[in-house]
């Protein structure tokens, strides 16, 4: 499972990928600029955050970022009202997960 607001990546950018970052993001490198674009991705990704995990069940890991959440109320409004809307959809998601669980096959 991918959390919300994560994508994988690989680890080796494509050649669009380098092509796009230098073009939009970086026009002022110089010329020979593969070895700097190549450095700069792997730059971003060594400092990627860990992104949030929780038990070995869907609804153990949603409980967890729940609590991440819940830690997270109260900075500011329009980020408490996000994470109010996530905090909705992962009780929502966990009740289903729970009472199909419950469910016998």
């Amino acid at each position: 499972m991918i959390p919300d607001g994560w994508v994988l990546v690989p680890v080796v950018p494509s050649e669009r990928m380098l092509t796009e970052f230098s073009g939009v993001w970086a026009p002022w490198l110089p010329k020979d600029r593969r070895e700097l674009e190549l450095k700069a991705y792997a730059d971003m990704l060594a400092v990627v955050p860990t992104p949030p995990c929780g038990g070995d069940t869907e609804a153990e890991a949603l409980r967890h970022q729940i609590k991440q959440l819940q830690k997270q109320l109260g900075i500011s409004k329009a980020e408490t009202r996000k994470a109010y809307k996530k905090l909705e959809y992962a009780w929502g998601k966990i009740k289903k997960l729970e009472a199909r669980n419950d469910t016998p096959n």
